[in-house]
């Protein structure tokens, strides 16, 4: 399937980005109207202390959408739990875009090898009308032109938003090849593994 993303490469094309009037509109609503903050969480402690926001500003979200959440199975809250605590610190990127205080954006990613990964992002549906979801993206894209990261990837998925900056496009293919009986075995048997691991990590990027 696509996976769009933004080579950060030309730093003038990717600051932008950042200036599309969408972007700015929210944004100004949110800084003129109150106090307007974006943190990004380093330690486990403080990462932790967000994460049950997310999973109900995501349940209320696809609520809105008539969609089910996956946080709605306690699998998939604790799945997310365990990422925390085993991923490198390092690895990890949690931020939350504060207004007058209040988390009204959340997003749970990852950084490596200078490329950022966009992964679960959330809102307050309380504000949807102003869009927090994309004052969030305009900190992120600017946290990763600042940090001079090489590509923005927005991962899985062909949502309309993600193709008004991406820049490249790539797929994501799986290839199987088999050279003798014992290995299609084997390759089904794991095939299969995935099937269920995937239904219990429901990694979805909505």
């Amino acid at each position: 399937g696509p996976c769009p993303a933004i080579d950060l490469s030309d730093d003038t094309a990717a600051k932008k980005l950042t200036r599309k009037e969408s972007l700015k509109r929210h944004y100004n609503y949110f800084s003129k109207n109150g106090s307007l903050l974006f943190k990004r969480l380093i330690t486990r402690e403080n990462i932790s202390a967000y994460l049950e926001q997310l999973f109900s500003q995501h349940i209320n979200r696809r609520e809105i959408a008539a969609d089910r959440s996956q946080f709605l199975d306690p699998k998939q809250c604790l799945f997310y739990k365990q990422l925390i605590s085993r991923m490198p610190e390092e690895i990890i990127h949690f931020s939350v875009v504060l207004y007058n205080e209040k988390p009204i954006a959340i997003h749970f990613g990852f950084e490596m090898n200078r490329v950022f990964y966009w992964y679960k992002p959330s809102f307050d549906i309380d504000y949807a009308k102003h869009g927090p979801g994309e004052v969030l993206l305009k900190y992120l894209l600017e946290y990763a032109i600042d940090s001079r990261l090489t590509e923005f990837d927005f991962t899985f998925g062909n949502e309309s938003f993600k193709y008004r900056f991406a820049n490249l496009v790539r797929n994501n293919l799986r290839i199987t090849a088999h050279s003798r009986f014992i290995s299609k075995l084997v390759a089904g048997g794991r095939k299969c593994i995935n099937e269920l691991a995937a239904v219990y990590q429901g990694a979805d990027v909505a």
